[in-house]
């Protein structure tokens, strides 16, 4: 399923960009992910997907402070070895190598849900 949320973000600057679109207003984003896998690998770059869910914490609304969201996102690295044997520039140093953010599905489709955060449950 597509949603309305999905978003394509290109080169380090416009990721950046996108992403704090999200952290206005005090509102906190945690990605815990459960399946991370290779999508894609060519001699240029490798496309890693990520499944799992989105924690959100905001001012108070009528569902609380804290809701969540499922994804899936591919991330796209890029290789400084051109060759489709050579691994990903995985550096921590930034160098632009992550050139694509890329959320393929988000669910529900709202940047506030009615599903309760599950590091809240007791």
């Amino acid at each position: 399923m597509q949603t309305t949320l999905t978003i394509h973000c290109v080169g380090a600057a416009r990721i950046q960009a996108c992403k704090e679109q999200f952290l206005v207003n005090g509102r906190e984003i945690v990605h815990f992910p459960n399946t991370t896998f290779i999508a894609t690998n060519n001699a240029t770059a490798t496309v890693y997907e990520s499944h799992g869910r989105i924690e959100m914490t905001f001012p108070e609304t009528s569902y609380g402070n804290c809701s969540q969201q499922y994804y899936k996102t591919q991330y796209t690295i890029l290789k400084t070895e051109k060759t489709e044997e050579a691994l990903p520039n995985l550096s921590l140093k930034p160098e632009g190598q992550v050139y694509w953010y890329h959320d393929v599905y988000v669910e529900p489709a709202a940047l506030v849900t009615s599903i309760p955060c599950s590091s809240l449950k007791g």
